[in-house]
């Protein structure tokens, strides 16, 4: 991805980068149908973050993406986003 992807050091108690009430719309938008098998809050470029990794579906490749703190069931905010090698 070309920056480091980590997890807060120590948990805040603070909500995730997404307010509680937009994040299920928001992995609803990106997942596409697409099963989801994670979903993590991190740091991305030094800003919070939510990975997301969805399932592989047919032909199309398991993906991971990295979301910003805008996205929501209306606005995906793809700070990076790639297909996950076969395996």
């Amino acid at each position: 991805f070309g920056a480091t992807l980590g997890v807060p050091n120590g948990h805040s108690g603070q909500p995730p980068s997404h307010g509680r009430s937009t994040l299920p719309g928001c992995v609803n938008r990106i997942a596409a149908g697409h099963r989801v098998q994670l979903v993590d809050i991190a740091r991305y470029n030094g800003k919070p973050a939510t990975i997301i990794v969805t399932a592989r579906h047919g032909q199309a490749a398991a993906e991971v993406w990295v979301v910003g703190a805008t996205c929501s069931a209306s606005d995906s905010d793809v700070l990076t986003s790639r297909p996950l090698p076969r395996g």
